[in-house]
């Protein structure tokens, strides 16, 4: 999704479509193998900043 929203943000601005897309690849990589992250549910914080960095660094 993110590399979707870089093409159209680059389009419509003057920025750079190869960065973005790199930059987007990069973001999605981590949620590829360990899934997106739930931060919440209602009003109750149900994710942990400090375990989504032990699982994106589980993947190296």
């Amino acid at each position: 999704m993110m590399s979707l929203i870089s093409v159209i943000l680059a389009d419509k601005t003057k920025l750079d479509i190869e960065k973005l897309l790199k930059m987007s690849l990069i973001h999605d990589l981590g949620e590829a193998v360990i899934g997106d992250i739930r931060w919440e549910k209602g009003k109750k914080v149900i994710g942990s900043q400090e375990q989504k960095m032990l699982d994106e660094k589980s993947l190296y």
